[in-house]
């Protein structure tokens, strides 16, 4: 079994990963709109403000929902490449994971921070 992706083999996939761009950027676009209508009627926002706001703000969420998965892949890409058919996939993940006891630390630490933080 080969674990490499030819190039030719995205192809029956691309009409699907398209429509799913096609689709984010409708919905970024509908936010926009739907920013700027409550901005300028119900904030009373002039239009210049308005558009900045919401502009800034759809952007914004627009990073939000892309960036984890984005992440997510590059991590499995990661993973996955250095992973040969000898080697035990999960033995590889857990020496990945647990080889450096300080990185795990610190990750922890950040993380139970921001959590503090955000109470």
């Amino acid at each position: 079994m080969s674990y490499t992706l030819q190039f030719g083999q995205i192809w029956p996939y691309l009409p699907s990963l398209l429509a799913g761009a096609w689709l984010s950027l409708q919905i970024a676009f509908v936010a926009f709109c739907g920013g700027l209508l409550i901005g300028t009627m119900m904030h009373g926002l002039p239009m210049a403000d308005a558009t900045k706001t919401y502009t800034l703000l759809t952007i914004g969420d627009g990073l939000v929902a892309q960036i984890p998965g984005l992440m997510l892949s590059v991590a499995v890409a990661i993973i996955v490449t250095r992973v040969t058919r000898e080697q035990d996939m999960g033995g590889e993940l857990q020496k990945q994971l647990f080889g450096q006891p300080k990185a795990l630390g610190v990750a922890a630490a950040v993380l139970g921070i921001m959590d503090m933080a955000s109470k």
